[in-house]
Order: structure tokens, then sequence, then C-alpha cells
């Protein structure tokens, strides 16, 4: 059986809401839905939208919050015992192929009537990589040239940012010192090679500075920093258009690679703190004590170090090189939800481009590109060093079956790496074996 939602629009004189009319209907007064995500800027953002949507609609809304491992696995053991205590589940990318495979979600044809979609333009209005990249899985989950269909509308887009101290980078003397000793004038760079220069040089300085904060610890940090590099210089990781594909040809244990985990360990002598325990939020907090100059750091970590327009301390811009790594998630809607028309409403209320504009000013990361406006820009002072890093976004995190295989492998061999107990090359082919010798086994 398949629920079709067919939302009425109508055109009235003062009749309307913000982005788009929901009809009004009656449900259950008790009718509540309930949402689990990463406690995080997004999940924030989304609930600051609650009362608004319960008064427009009467229906209830309950956002439950956790960290990242305990929302994966609260999501998990809900789908498996197959109760529907969450409605809707804000997951990323990587967690879509399990979600299909196992038939844990609905695809969006199952919820909303074509004539919604096309007439809202949902999609059209989106970063369509980004779209494409959280969104999308194979129609048949066992068949990778089934032709892919949508099992949910992107929560968020997540990239990483060059975040860099304006302070440091603005200061008169170092800047004198830089071009003494460079020729050139220092700014954000959008070269890796720059992007190096600039870290050495802020390394010797002055004492107590260092160039940049990497993220080198376990589960998962090291590996998406890592993946800027191998994209952005080297071969990355697999021949893959999208991070959900299953079974592409891998590109890790290459020269091109072997010389940017040079480029890493030369890059890390640069760094703060201890490479091997630092992830997303002891980065944040590395960076917001002011003596590093500039971090890659994830879009949804950066709204702390932003202040507002006139008096943030910190820049922001594309990484860089030419392209940026797409991340981010999707609105899942459990298969076992009893309350399926609830659910589809909250999200076509939620992704309305009015309702997305604030939610950026509240530190969503948008998958709208449409909520990207003037105002938008000129209010929030990462927004558009990330408008435009969605927009030249593409794969360079895995997120098939076999995403945690590669992240595990890289992690534990690079780590190996960076402490001097293995060569480069002896780094990448060890993790290339280890990923071909597990793919077996989850294939």
């Amino acid at each position: 059986m398949k629920w079709k939602i067919l939302l009425l629009f109508t055109v009235m004189a003062g009749f309307a809401f913000v982005g788009h009319v929901i009809k009004q209907r009656t449900f259950n007064a008790k009718s509540t839905i309930v949402v689990l995500g990463e406690d995080s800027s997004n999940l924030r953002a989304y609930g600051s939208l609650t009362e608004e949507f319960t008064s427009k609609t009467g229906i209830e809304l309950k956002f439950e919050g956790a960290t990242f491992e305990q929302s994966v696995q609260k999501a998990d053991a809900d789908f498996r015992n197959g109760k529907g205590n969450y409605d809707i589940v804000l997951q990323y990318n990587f967690s879509l192929a399990p979600y299909v495979r196992n038939n844990y979600v609905v695809d969006i044809e199952n919820v909303f009537s074509h004539k919604v979609l096309e007439d809202l333009l949902v999609n059209e209005k989106m970063f369509q990589n980004a779209l494409r990249e959280t969104s999308y899985y194979y129609s048949n989950p066992q068949d990778t040239k089934s032709i892919p269909k949508q099992f949910g509308f992107p929560f968020a887009a997540n990239t990483m940012l060059l975040v860099y101290n304006k302070d440091l980078f603005e200061d008169a003397d170092i800047r004198r010192k830089y071009r003494d000793a460079t020729g050139k004038t220092l700014a954000p760079p959008s070269e890796w090679s720059d992007y190096f220069t600039i870290a050495e040089f802020f390394a010797n300085v002055q004492p107590g500075l260092k160039g940049v904060c990497m993220q080198g610890a376990a589960d998962g940090w090291l590996y998406y920093e890592l993946a800027n590099y191998l994209f952005g210089m080297g071969t990355g990781t697999s021949t893959k258009r999208n991070g959900w594909e299953e079974e592409a040809p891998l590109t890790i244990s290459t020269k091109k690679n072997e010389e940017v985990l040079r480029y890493v360990k030369r890059l890390r002598a640069t760094s703060s703190g201890d490479f091997f325990t630092i992830g997303a939020s002891q980065q944040q907090e590395i960076m917001l004590q002011g003596k590093t100059a500039m971090a890659l750091m994830w879009s949804d970590y950066v709204q702390p170090l932003s202040g507002n327009s006139e008096t943030s301390r910190f820049g922001f811009s594309p990484i860089p090189g030419r392209v940026s790594g797409l991340a981010g998630g999707a609105f899942y809607i459990n298969r076992n939800s009893r309350h399926l028309d609830a659910a589809s409403q909250f999200m076509l209320f939620v992704l309305a481009p009015e309702n997305q504009k604030r939610l950026i000013e509240k530190g969503l990361c948008s998958a709208m590109k449409t909520a990207y406006t003037d105002e938008i820009i000129a209010s929030v002072p990462y927004a558009r060093a990330l408008r435009d890093s969605l927009d030249r976004g593409v794969f360079m995190f895995e997120a098939g079956s076999d995403a945690e295989i590669i992240n595990s492998a890289l992690t534990t061999y690079v780590q190996k790496y960076i402490r001097g107990e293995i060569s480069e090359a002896e780094a990448l082919s060890q993790a290339e074996r280890e990923v071909l010798a597990k793919r077996v086994q989850e294939y």
C-alpha cells in the first residue's frame, strides 16, 4: 500500500504562511511526531520552528537530540524492532545505503504526490549535487545498475570550510614579515601549496603560534580531513561519482596519494594540539583560543566562531583548490511511522525557502540554494563561503556500504604512518588491501 499525500494550496487574500500555504487539516489533538538527530546546530535550528509549526497544523513536535554515536544507535534499534518510535530520523548520508538496503525508510514517491513536489519545486531549489549525495540510492538495492530513487530530502548540506584567524592575518607586523619572507601579500590561501607555506610561516613567526589545527582522531575525524587532501591533490579513494555508489574501483594506493601523505606529515608539524585526539569539537576549542592561524572545519561547527559580520575574529572561505567535498544528511521517514501524513507536512513546512533562510541565520547549513540570498550572505559571516563551497561540491566522502571499511583502514594505517611506524607507500597499500579483502565479505 502506498500513502499519497495531496496538499491543496489555496491562494487567498491575507491568508498565506511563510514560504507556502499548508492546508488547514484536522489532526488528533494528541498527534505527535518525534524527530531524532544528532544534537547539533542543525537540529537546534529546526527545533526553533516547533511552536510555529504546531500553531499552524495542530501537530505536536518532539525533537530528541543525542550524541552522533547515540543517535545512530537509537535509530538503528528503533528500525530493527519495528516500533516506529521515531517518525523522522535526521541522519547523515553514509546511513542512506544501510537504511535502504534494510528497508527501514520509505521512498519519496510513497509519501508525497508528484504534483505537490512539482508545484513547490522543492528539488529544483536545492544544490543538485548535494541533493543527490544525501537523498538518492539505487531503486533496487540489490542491483547497482538500477536507476537511483529519492529516499529523503536534505536536512543539511555540510562541507568543510577554510577558517582563518583574522586577527593574525591582519596583524601589520606579521603581514610585513610574510611579505619579506615570500614576496607575497598574506591572504587566505586558494591553492594547497600556499596553504602549507602559510601554515609553516605562522608556526615559526612568533612563539606560541601554530599554522593549522588538523583533525587526526579516529571515528572519522582523520578520514574526513584526509579526504580533502587526497581529492584536492591526489587520486582520491575511488572512482565513484556519488559516495553511496557500490563496488567502484579503488584509487587509494597511488604515487600521487603518496605525495599527499608526505604533504600531510609536513603540515602536521605546524599543527596545534595532539593530532591523534583532535576531532571537530577539540578543533573548535583550539581555534577559539586564538593562537592558530587556520583550520579545515566542518561547516556545522563554525557558527560559534562567526560572531557577526562586524565582530567576527574569524574569516571563512572555501578550502584551497577547485572543489569541495559534500556531506550532510536527509530527513528519512521511518517505514513504521504511524504519522506519515504529519511527518510529510513537517518536512514541506521546514523546506519552505523563507524558513530555510531563517534557519541559516540560526546555524543551519542549508541544502537549498535559493535560500542564500544577498540578505543572508550579508548577515551570516560564513554564508558566502558555504554557498560557494556547496556550489562547487563533489563526491569526496565515502558513503556506500564500504564507507566504514575505507574510513577505518585509512585511519589505522595513516595514523601508523604519521607515528613513523610505516612508510607512506606501505600505509596506502595496506589500507587498499584491507578494503578489498573486507569488501568481499561485505558484498
